[in-house]
């Protein structure tokens, strides 16, 4: 029974198969993920993220991108809709640096090395991280290493339950730069100065002998081509007259001591090996009688019963060797056989991860993020700027506001980090640098994990030292995405964008805000 069984199975199977085949790809289509319905957000009060404000506004999600942003939208047939009338809706917030995911061993051991990076660190299962970053309506962050002078680049990653590549935006951000690891004391920050100028100096040195040997490379290229031109067919013209003003050898002598097979057929009797003839023989005597034959020495036999020939006529078949160098062909070399004359490919140099790494930099493929806070420290980074073509941001507070105006004339943006624990005076930092034109973004500056929930009360501290509230929404929406590199994914409600989305009942930097709903990527991992 159980033999019959099984072949009956198989014979199931294979009509199944069959039956699936002829299947046209729209009905095997129904077999597939279903696709989500549009989410409808209508009647809010729609922050755009760049300043702009709509009242009764509405926001259709569908997938993973916003679809439309306006008033009056006509709902999508079967889409799920939220009432926002009275609740707030916002672009899902960003933080520029934070150390959510990143473990705790990665955050503090080790050295910083350029070539590294972070993304290898993250803890991808890290829950609670993601329900931190939920609880504040942060969807987007990035995550920047701080344990040397240099470091490697910052990533932008999103807040949702993904490993990898999926959940990554960016892995090439801004290489860190952090002045003040080893102390604030001017001998401590200008010894740190002096070995950032010898890194960049070293990598354009670097980036020169790659420059020379790409150049030397493409003149070897050249010259082979050129070589192998000159050894092509000549024309036959040219090849008669080459011929012709060619001496050709002349057939050897009979008897000359040329090996059998070489020159024409040897006459005469072979020589013993020694090179000896002996003349003084009856049939030597009758060759020279009777055939008038004559030595290759130029004597009669009996004038010169005897001779040796000259060592230069000496071959192998005489059974002599003289133990000598073979003579070389011109042009050729006595070690390889290569020729002399031919070109001689360029030493290559040798690679250098961290000097890559500050070669991006240097080429304006990467930027520069510098942590500096020193009035002093700024000065000098925009010496530096003048000297090397930098794309730099600052991370910072402090006295970043003494040199607003500087900054503001070189185009700097700047991260003002904003923190309980840096005093009154950093609480105004965001307002002064942004009224004097420089473009500004806020950051809770990881100073622990749990930090990034609290980046909308830390973006309503700058509101309380004189920031406007769409400004400081921009400064953790909009502008934080265009110093992160990845504007053209999030940081507004914009058609094409990202579908994060953050609803909240009251004002975002209220006090009394309650996060209801957050989007990210348009789904909802969170709602209340």
């Amino acid at each position: 029974m159980k033999k019959e069984a099984r072949p009956r199975r198989l014979r199931a199977l294979a009509g199944a198969v069959t039956a699936l085949a002829a299947f046209s790809p729209s009905a095997v289509a129904q077999f597939g993920p279903a696709q989500r319905p549009p989410i409808v957000i209508r009647g809010g009060t729609v922050h755009i993220g760049d300043g702009d404000v709509i009242q009764n506004g509405t926001v259709i999600l569908r997938g993973r991108e916003i679809e439309a942003v306006g008033v009056g939208l006509t709902v999508p047939e079967g889409a799920n809709v939220i009432d926002a009338v009275g609740r707030h809706v916002y672009p899902g917030l960003i933080d520029v640096e934070s150390t959510l995911l990143l473990d705790d061993a990665s955050r503090v051991n080790g050295e910083g090395n350029a070539a590294s990076a972070i993304t290898d660190a993250l803890d991808w299962f890290d829950r609670h991280a993601y329900e931190q970053a939920w609880a504040g309506g942060v969807t987007t962050i990035g995550i920047a290493s701080r344990r040397a002078l240099v470091d490697g680049p910052r990533a932008v990653v999103k807040m949702r339950r993904a490993r990898g590549d999926d959940a990554i935006l960016r892995k090439d951000g801004d290489l860190g730069v952090t002045f003040g690891l080893n102390g604030i004391r001017p001998s401590m920050r200008l010894r740190e100065w002096k070995t950032l100028f010898e890194q960049l100096d070293a990598t354009k040195k670097y980036i020169e002998s790659w420059d020379e040997y790409a150049e030397k490379l493409e003149e070897y290229k050249k010259a082979l081509e050129k070589s192998a031109k000159e050894g092509e067919k000549v024309a036959p013209g040219d090849k008669k007259e080459k011929e012709e003003a060619t001496p050709k050898p002349e057939a050897p002598a009979p008897g000359d001591g040329t090996p059998r097979g070489q020159g024409e057929r040897r006459r005469g009797p072979r020589p013993n090996p020694r090179g000896h003839h002996d003349h003084d023989t009856p049939f030597m005597r009758w060759l020279q009688d009777t055939l008038g034959w004559v030595c290759d020495c130029g004597l009669p036999s009996r004038e010169n019963p005897g001779h040796d020939h000259e060592p230069s006529k000496l071959t192998l078949v005489d059974g002599v060797s003289f133990a000598e160098e073979p003579a070389k062909p011109e042009g050729e070399t006595a070690k390889d056989g290569a020729k002399a004359d031919e070109p001689k490919k360029p030493a290559r140099p040798a690679k250098d991860l961290q000097r890559e790494a500050l070669k991006r930099a240097l080429e304006g493929k990467s930027g520069v993020n510098v942590y500096v806070s020193a009035a002093a420290d700024i000065v000098n980074l925009l010496e530096l700027l003048r000297t090397y073509p930098l794309k730099a941001t600052i991370t910072g507070a402090g006295e970043l506001a003494q040199v607003a105006d500087e900054l503001a004339a070189a185009g700097v943006s700047v991260v003002v980090v904003q923190s309980h624990q840096l005093g009154d005076d950093a609480v105004s930092t965001a307002a002064k640098l942004d009224a004097a034109g420089v473009s500004i973004a806020l950051t809770t500056a990881g100073h622990t994990p749990a930090a990034t929930r609290w980046l909308s009360l830390s973006a309503a501290a700058a509101v309380a030292g004189g920031l406007d509230k769409e400004r400081a929404l921009a400064a953790i929406t909009s502008r934080a995405a265009a110093v992160l590199g990845v504007a053209d994914r999030v940081g507004t409600l914009a058609v094409g964008r990202d579908a994060d989305v953050v609803i909240t009942q009251g004002e975002l930097f209220s006090s009394t805000a309650v996060i209801e709903h957050v989007f990210i990527d348009g789904r909802n991992v969170r709602e209340r």
